[in-house]
């Protein structure tokens, strides 16, 4: 009964140790994925952000080059004015307002560039940002393999701690144990046979 019982305990003790090192082999292929999953995610971000950057710096050119030829149009426009009301535009207040066209043409292209460029620099760094999750997510799948792995083998190698007591003590009851030899025991006897009938397991 003992050694039934010690049986008992050894199977249950393994399939607790199976059970335990499944799940932690089915924790770490999901934590594996999540993470491909992550890696790939945040590379497609940096894409999109990357190519948004390169976006806002055309943006910014052709936002200069409308303002710059507006700009341009409204000095020509103001030239051809003055010049046909009979105003010298080389000095004097037609000079200053042309010259505060031409400032204001400035500022605006400007200011399109310096909006392209810090645009254009935020994106940059979104992309950095997603590239480096995507390292990070990367190196982090090794790491969920070898986590699960750990964690199965430490559970097999609880599940042997376990065991080894028990198949001490089988070990032990069983060499302790007195079988009778059902070839030489003192069995029944059967009526008219002699004591000297010879086994017939003997020759």
């Amino acid at each position: 009964m003992c050694i039934a019982l010690g049986v008992l305990g050894a199977v249950a003790a393994g399939v607790s140790a199976a059970a335990s090192a499944s799940s932690a082999l089915i924790a770490a292929q999901g934590q594996a994925a999540s993470n491909r999953a992550q890696e790939e995610q945040s590379k497609q971000q940096a894409q999109v952000a990357s190519q948004a950057s390169q976006n806002s710096i055309d943006q910014g050119y052709l936002n200069a080059q409308r303002d710059y030829q507006q700009g341009d149009q409204h000095l020509a426009a103001q030239r051809a004015f003055l010049a046909a009301n009979g105003v010298d535009t080389s000095s004097g207040s037609a000079l200053d307002v042309q010259q505060s066209t031409a400032r204001d043409t400035g500022l605006s292209v400007g200011t399109d560039q310096y909006n392209a460029s810090t645009q254009s620099t935020a994106y940059s760094n979104q992309a950095i940002s997603y590239n480096n999750q995507a390292r990070i997510a990367a190196a982090s799948t090794p790491s969920a393999w070898a986590s699960g792995a750990l964690g199965a083998t430490g559970s097999i190698a609880q599940s042997v701690s376990a065991f080894s007591p028990k198949w001490n003590d089988m070990a032990s009851s069983a060499s302790n144990s007195s079988f009778n030899d059902p070839f030489n025991g003192s069995g029944h006897s059967i009526a008219g046979a002699s004591s000297s009938t010879p086994s017939p397991w003997k020759a």
